[in-house]
């Protein structure tokens, strides 16, 4: 269900947990537009100024829990940079998250390998690109796991194939 948030730093907006921004004065819904890098951004208005802002922060910040000082940048998990769900979303580390993005630059023969199972959870999932989209991780770590018996940052837990 979709829910509304009041932008803290813009009163003036709401933005829901389903990446739509509405003008609250206006009751209307703001476009949304993208970026040089195919990032979704708004235009939002205080003081006379336009400040444009990532549309992927803004559900980040109202509705995704876990930031923290090195978990400060919001990823999507899936890559799909339109899907602005907040349940696509997870806090993750600056230097983390520019690799995160740039694993779905290209695309590996090795990712479709599977099924493979995460040992922690016992979720198994379809092959290797799934499990990392699933928990957040980079495909080459969970390959790494498989192969080496490594364990997956952020989640701290292995996967095997089955």
């Amino acid at each position: 269900m979709e829910e509304f948030r009041v932008i803290s730093e813009f009163r003036m907006y709401a933005v829901s947990n389903h990446g739509r921004v509405m003008n609250l004065q206006r009751d209307t819904e703001m476009g949304l537009s993208h970026n040089a890098t195919g990032e979704l951004t708004v235009g939002l208005w205080q003081d006379g100024r336009q400040h444009r802002r990532a549309v992927r922060g803004l559900v980040a910040r109202e509705f995704v829990e876990g930031k923290t000082e090195i978990f400060n940048t919001p990823i999507i998990m899936d890559g799909d940079r339109d899907n602005l769900h907040a349940d696509n979303i997870v806090w993750r580390p600056r230097w983390f998250a520019w690799k995160y993005m740039q694993q779905f630059s290209r695309e590996e023969s090795w990712w479709y390998a599977g099924p493979v199972l995460n040992i922690m959870t016992e979720i198994v999932h379809e092959n290797i690109i799934e499990a990392a989209i699933a928990t957040g991780s980079l495909a080459t770590d969970v390959r790494n796991s498989l192969m080496n018996h490594t364990r997956v940052f952020p989640i701290g837990g292995e996967f095997k194939f089955i």
